[in-house]
């Protein structure tokens, strides 16, 4: 938490942050983003919270709904029509608005899943990350590193923002997986360090199922992570026809 405890100090002080956390399905971005917003509170700092969803990619200002119905009411402004989304007195007004709310409290505004926020949204971000480098404004967003954004060019307009930090959340390797797990014998941890890849998702439901073999609740976790992936994944990841079609070889028994 070093990285985002830095981030965390400095909004305090007056300056503004931008962390993008990345890393892939179940390996504790959401945990992370939520952490994060716990020790910004315990500050005294406004949190506002909102997620990006598959399915409302195609909904108009969706995630920025989410953060105004978050804020003290009415507080934030809106666009009056999604046609307005991306009007730049809309994007400067929200931006101004975010400011002002800053000067009583820092602001820190957490998005999960970026890779999921509807453009219009994205835009606002954007904008509001470029016009607040000088508020008590932090910006905490996560991502995968293998989705494709709903505006290509967002992550690369936020890269170029010099108050920019990344921040990769990896695999536990074998030694992390030991560590987590004391009373465990070696080679048992192995094992399931293997079975689950070090993704911490999917140890934590192997560790829920009898015996620490994969069960219901490994399978449960394995879909979530296909699913959550994108719409390709679990197409991708069905037998192939060629295995369920082909015939089985003969054996000696006939």
């Amino acid at each position: 938490m070093s990285v985002s405890a830095a981030l965390l100090d400095g909004c305090a002080e007056g300056k503004a942050g931008l962390l993008l956390v990345e890393g892939a399905v179940g390996c504790g971005k959401s945990e992370f983003l939520e952490t994060v917003a716990a020790h910004a509170e315990d500050r005294g700092a406004l949190v506002l919270r909102a997620g990006g969803a598959a399915t409302e990619r195609g909904r108009r200002l969706g995630v920025l709904r989410r953060l105004a119905a978050d804020a003290p009411p009415g507080s934030l402004p809106l666009p009056a029509s999604p046609d307005d989304a991306e009007d730049p007195l809309a994007l400067r007004d929200f931006a101004v608005a975010v400011r002002e709310l800053s000067a009583t409290a820092p602001v820190v505004i957490c998005v999960d899943d970026l890779h999921h926020v509807d453009e219009s949204s994205g835009r606002h971000l954007l904008h509001l990350a470029r016009e607040t480098r000088r508020a008590p404004v932090l910006l905490v967003l996560t991502a995968s590193p293998h989705e494709h954004d709903s505006d290509p060019l967002l992550r690369t307009e936020l890269l170029r923002l010099p108050h920019f930090v990344r921040l990769r959340l990896g695999r536990l390797t074998p030694d992390a997986v030991r560590a987590a797990l004391p009373g465990r014998a070696e080679a048992e941890a192995a094992l399931l360090h293997e079975a689950s890849g070090g993704n911490p998702l999917l140890l934590r439901a192997l560790l829920q199922d009898p015996g620490g073999r994969p069960g219901d609740a490994y399978a449960r976790a394995v879909l979530t992570c296909l699913h959550r992936c994108g719409p390709a994944t679990p197409d991708s990841a069905r037998p192939s026809p060629y295995w369920t079609a082909r015939p089985r070889p003969r054996t000696s028994h006939g």
